[in-house]
């Protein structure tokens, strides 16, 4: 039941006034209910839609791009018409692997993105670029969702640093790429399929993609489709040429409020160029290349609601690199420097689906010296999303001109999480949650959220200054993750990773474990022995990793879990396990099954073991590469806990107190109005046990984790909800798999509950039979306003039991002679008016049209 309070004055058509002392009047609407099935708690997803699917809809037509004035096209979508290249003796066709490409000349200059062109780079990836293979900007792909990659290509197209036709973009585990030069046009043709099951990212492919793209002496791009089973992808131009846009808003910050130029944000100023938000940042001092030590972020914050969104480049020792991160997306951006001006275009579709509106806030940070420029004035600026849909254009369009399709998106983990608490007890401390249905996320296994609550000392920055439990709905939340799709073979019970056969939902427990251990690891420093300085022992990135140059062999070694033999392991966490060849080179064994166990430094900042069991281990420093693969030269640096004490401090609370057993919170969201797959919902009860045996065997005993609800009986309580509003008359009912007699208990007074109903499959599945359904219909009122204990048990056994907080009209439980209807403005949105009207039956207020 969807609950919505509100405070009204209550008028009677009949002329009469309907007196109460309520100063709230419960509003319900019907949903589907959370529900608990054996330690799995199923959540109907809600609102928590970020973004519908979109899915492809260009199967059997070709799209044709025509040259229309200045760098713009106009786009027509037709029937299918294909040039079949297996006819033409001439075909030049190779089979690629992912990252492989096929060099194209062409017989004609070619005008495109404002220039003109005699080659181009046919790629694996279902796409044409012009600069340089695609495979140059594989970092910038390394992103989370479909939407992200293309709004990567938006964005770093619109700065000028590439240049592409995505004519199916997607990831292909191998394509076959054919290609026809004629005098007037270059046909160029894919045959291309998915990644096969069992691979990292978790897919199963759906067959087999045939498409086409030509392209025509007069500048005309026609991209032509055959067969496309799979319904995600990326398709149209990125010619980079954005219209010139217009200023919505500027912002004069004052000049030398930090000592130093590099921080000193003087001005910013956003304009609207069609489809990217362009962002300029103006300092005191040229924007520098690289620093010579710790790092710089200049960063972009947009507020939508209870959505935050992010953008920057980040100048280290090595160079300048890009960050985004939007709700469930995140990647690269482009950017352009102008000596002191900074500018960076964010694309519309990372923001897509947040709002149309935003604020923001800007800072300039250089972490290690602890000095930053802040400009917080969260500024409304208006954001109208550009037109998608290649069907629906109309008139040339200048700038990037694509479609993204797309699975639907959830909004953010803290929205996610919230939203469950709001409905569930707030008690676990680690939260794990999986939808039945496929989303768009290209790895299906996102970040976590890092420390929430409550703060360590000695291991971390962000661990002395976690994230509030606020933000989350909780105070006792420690971590959690991005929802993932269990569907995948990723959580499937067998799986083979590097060649091994495995069990136990290997890969799926390696991602969960992996998240759970960075609400610890690993951010970690130490003084090197060598320099004297506090160096880093993350890599770079996230810097949330061991640097792949540490040495982190396993304490725990977690194989026998998982496989019938063993496998190498290196940390979790990162890191490699370094063999020192004795004559200044090291090499690494190439470990890449998951899970692995832990190592000492990861056991040492969780709190599981004392500095003291922490022995020594290495860092290679000055590395230079050597002609054989997984071999370095480099200088062997020791690291010694006590090095790390003197650059973090001692871990507080120290091993002897820190906290050992911990609450695992495991969710299912599933389809509105539809109760969770069966199959599904099993396969996450199955996974429970086999993260509690990770951690048991990866700390040697030390850590415990427990689910939250763990019923001593096959059967759940699902009306009323915990901390639930209820007025009127309602029902109290649930399931049990096998009851003799069940029992509601109301502040003590027991009521006998109906039993023997029809449920839907997913109790079918789990009890063996459909009639497990229990129901009472009861009056509210004859509790009385105020909070009340609801109490189930099965044959005298306690089952379930929580709490409900009654509204009532009056002392009467059974008002009769009531009638009436009145208007509620700006409900369920402004501006909207919906009208109550009192059932007497019901004893409640329902809505009518």
């Amino acid at each position: 039941m969807n609950v919505r309070l509100y405070r009204v004055v209550l008028c009677l058509v009949c002329g009469a006034t309907l007196a109460t002392s309520a100063s709230w009047v419960m509003l319900s609407a019907e949903t589907a209910t959370i529900a608990v099935y054996g330690g799995v708690t199923t959540v109907p997803v809600g609102g928590l839609i970020r973004k519908p699917a979109n899915f492809f809809d260009l199967e059997g037509t070709t799209v044709t791009f025509t040259p229309s004035g200045a760098d713009g096209y106009a786009v027509a979508v037709g029937n299918l018409s294909w040039h079949d290249p297996t006819s033409r003796p001439e075909t030049v066709s190779r089979e690629l692997g992912e990252y492989e490409y096929l060099t194209v000349g062409l017989p004609f200059p070619f005008s495109f993105a404002g220039r003109t062109w005699a080659r181009v780079y046919a790629n694996a990836r279902g796409n044409l670029s012009f600069q340089q293979p695609e495979r140059m900007h594989h970092p910038q792909r390394d992103h989370a969702t479909m939407r992200s990659v293309a709004a990567a290509m938006d964005s770093r197209s619109s700065a000028g640093l590439e240049t592409l036709i995505a004519v199916l973009w997607s990831q292909y585990e191998n394509a076959t790429i054919s290609v026809v030069s004629n005098p007037d046009s270059v046909v160029v043709t894919w045959r291309a399929v998915r990644f096969p099951p069992y691979n990292e990212h978790g897919y199963t492919p759906l067959g087999q993609n045939v498409f086409q793209a030509r392209l025509y002496v007069s500048g005309v791009i026609e991209l032509a489709y055959q067969a496309v089973p799979e319904r995600d992808g990326i398709v149209g131009l990125f010619p980079g040429l954005n219209a010139r846009g217009r200023t919505v808003d500027t912002f004069d910050d004052a000049v030398g409020d930090v000592a130093r130029g590099v921080l000193d944000v003087t001005e910013i100023g956003w304009v609207d160029s069609g489809n990217v938000m362009l962002v300029r940042m103006t300092l005191a001092e040229d924007v520098p290349e690289q620093v010579a030590e710790g790092e710089i972020n200049y960063r972009v914050f947009l507020h939508f609601g209870d959505s935050e969104c992010w953008a920057g480049i980040a100048v280290t020792t090595s160079g300048r690199r890009t960050f985004a991160v939007c709700d469930d997306m995140w990647g690269s951006v482009g950017y352009r420097v102008h000596g002191a001006t900074l500018e960076i275009p964010i694309s519309k579709t990372f923001l897509s689906g947040l709002g149309d509106h935003f604020s923001w806030d800007v800072d300039a940070v250089w972490w290690e010296l602890g000095a930053y420029d802040q400009v917080f004035e969260r500024r409304t600026v208006p954001l109208n999303e550009s037109n998608r849909d290649l069907d629906a254009l109309a008139g040339p369009v200048a700038g990037n001109l694509f479609e993204v399709f797309h699975y639907p998106s959830l909004r953010s983990i803290q929205t996610v999480i919230s939203s469950i608490y709001e409905r569930a007890p707030a008690n676990d401390e680690i939260v794990v949650t999986f939808t039945d249905f496929r989303m768009d996320h290209l790895l299906n296994a996102g970040a976590g959220t890092g420390p929430i609550n409550v703060p360590v000392q000695g291991i971390g920055e962000w661990q002395t200054n976690p994230t509030p439990g606020a933000d989350y709905g909780s105070d006792a939340l420690l971590v959690s993750m991005e929802p993932a799709f269990i569907g995948t073979p990723t959580f499937g019970y067998t799986n083979v990773s590097d060649g091994r056969a495995l069990h136990n939902f290997a890969p799926g427990v390696g991602w969960i474990a992996h998240e759970a251990v960075h609400r610890w690891a690993a951010h970690m420093q130490f003084r090197s022995p060598r320099s004297g300085q506090v160096e880093d022992l993350f890599g770079d990135g996230c810097r949330c990793h061991w640097s792949e140059y540490l040495h982190a062999p396993v304490v725990h070694p977690v194989w026998s879990g998982f496989s019938s033999e063993p496998y190498p392991e290196k940390s979790l966490m990162g890191g490699n396990v370094w063999r020192d060849n004795g004559d200044g080179t090291f090499t690494h064994d190439d470990a890449r099954v998951w899970p692995a166990g832990l190592s000492a430094l990861d056991l040492y900042v969780m709190g599981m073991i004392p500095p003291t069991e922490v022995p020594e281990t290495f860092l290679l420093t000055d590395v230079q590469e050597t002609d054989t693969w997984g071999t370095v030269r480099a200088t062997k640096v020791p690291v010694r806990i006590e090095d790390i004490v003197a650059a973090m401090g001692p871990r507080v609370p120290a091993a002897d107190t820190a906290q050992r057993e911990f609450r695992l919170g495991i969710y299912l969201l599933h389809r509105n109005g539809r109760p969770p797959r069966a199959d599904l919902l099993q396969r996450a009860r199955d996974i429970i046990p086999a993260i509690s045996e990770y951690f048991a065997m990866a700390t040697g005993g030390r850590m415990r984790v427990v689910s939250t609800v763990v019923p001593t009986v096959d059967a759940t309580l699902e009306n009323p909800q915990p901390n639930s509003f209820q007025s009127g008359l309602g029902v109290i009912s649930g399931w049990a798999c096998e009851a003799g007699e069940i029992v509601i208990e109301l502040d003590g007074v027991p009521y006998r509950a109906g039993y023997g109903t029809e449920r839907e499959p997913a109790v079918e599945h789990i009890c063996g039979h459909s009639d497990a359904g229990f129901s009472l219909l009861w009056n509210w009122n004859n509790l009385g306003a105020g909070t009340h204990t609801v109490r189930a048990l099965i044959d005298g056994q306690e089952f379930a039991t929580t709490t409900v907080r009654v509204t009532t009209l009056g002392e009467d439980p059974f008002p009769r002679g009531l009638s009436g209807t009145f208007p509620i403005p700006d409900f369920p949105r402004p501006g909207e008016t919906k009208r109550l009207r009192w059932e007497p039956s019901l004893q409640n207020f329902v809505i009518i049209p």
